[in-house]
This record gives structure tokens, C-alpha cells and sequence, in this order.
């Protein structure tokens, strides 16, 4: 820094005027001079500790302190879980998110959407409106991909029944069984239908 004292922004700033409009300012913590992008800027005022200083303050807090740590998670955890139960493309982003985890596949949010609208956003087994999931026509364990021939909406009902059973050994002994439904599948399956 310029190594004069020179009028500063306020009674506790470290760095002059002159060299923060230069774009340099002085860290309390590192003390070392660095960029102004590298400190945090709130409300037109920019923070006394940089950006990396502060982040390993944080984490140290995180790795000692149990409190603050279990306080972190509950409301990270609180906040995706409102965000889920009231964000529909969140939602879907986050289903195809974990089906990828799982299996493979070139599944968008948009497909995902696609297909849905397809089979009228309703279980493509039983036609339940409620709750839809992300189904594998053919299941991962056996070698099922995350692919827009092998998804279809279905309800959490439905999903968990099947399980990783086969589709034609499931399906027709299910009391909802419909041939229009199934013909629909299979034509999904094979790769018959334009999105």
C-alpha cells in the first residue's frame, strides 16, 4: 500500500481512499494487500477480512464448534427441503439429479417435463396424479439406463410395487393394468415417440 496515512473511509478502515480506489485493500487478518474483488462488498462498503481469510474461518468454526456445525446442516437440509416441496422445476432437477447418481443416462429437466406432459402428468402405470417419480421401464439392476426411452412418470405407489421387477411380469397382474397404457410404454421403449 502507498505507507501514508491518508483520510480513510471510516474511523476503523485500514486502507486509505486513494489506494482502495486504486483497487488494493488491506486484510486485518492476513495482513497482506490485495485486490478489492478479493474482499466481500455489502451495501457499497467492502469487508476488512478477504474472501479466502473469512472462508477459513468459517471452516475452522465448522471443525470445532459442534454447534455451529449442527446449526448449518438443519437449516442447508431445512431450506432444500421447503425448496423441493414448493419449487416444481427444482423438484424435477433435483429427481433427475439423483437418477443420475444411479444410473447413467442423458436425461434433461426438459425431457423429464416432456415425458410427463406425454402420459398427461399422471402415473403411466395407474394414472395417479400425485407425487410423480422418475420409473426405469427396465430397472438399473439390470443394466437400466437414465435415457428418454426407458423413463415414465410414475407415483410413489406404483414405483415402490414394482420395484426391480420386470415390466411385463409387474404390470398385467396389477388391478389398474391397461393395454393403452402399456402399448404406450412399450412404444416409448422402443423408441417410437418425437419430443
Amino acid at each position: 500500500m502507498c505507507g501514508k496515512v491518508q483520510r480513510c473511509a471510516g474511523n476503523t478502515s485500514t486502507t486509505c481512499i486513494n489506494c482502495e480506489a486504486a483497487g488494493l485493500k488491506y486484510c486485518v487478518h492476513c495482513k497482506t494487500v490485495k485486490p478489492l474483488n478479493e474482499f466481500e462488498q455489502r451495501r457499497g462498503k467492502v469487508g476488512s477480512i478477504c474472501k479466502q481469510c473469512k472462508n477459513a474461518k468459517q471452516n475452522m468454526r465448522y471443525k470445532t464448534d459442534t454447534i455451529f456445525k449442527t446449526a448449518m446442516n438443519i437449516s442447508a437440509r431445512q431450506y432444500s427441503n421447503d425448496r423441493y416441496a414448493t419449487d416444481k422445476r427444482f423438484r424435477a432437477a433435483e429427481q433427475v439429479r439423483k437418477q443420475h447418481r444411479r444410473a447413467l443416462g442423458e436425461l434433461t429437466v426438459e425431457q423429464w417435463q416432456a415425458i410427463c406432459t406425454r402420459y398427461g402428468n399422471v402415473c403411466a402405470y395407474c394414472g395417479a396424479s400425485a407425487d410423480l417419480t422418475l420409473d426405469h421401464i427396465v430397472p438399473v439392476s439390470k443394466d437400466g439406463k437414465t435415457t428418454l426411452a426407458n423413463i415414465v412418470p410414475a407415483c410413489t405407489a406404483c414405483n415402490s410395487s414394482k420395484q426391480a421387477r420386470d415390466l411385463l411380469d409387474w404390470y398385467p397382474l396389477q388391478d389398474f393394468f391397461s393395454e393403452y397404457r402399456l402399448d404406450m410404454i412399450l412404444k416409448q421403449q422402443v423408441g417410437g415417440v418425437d419430443y
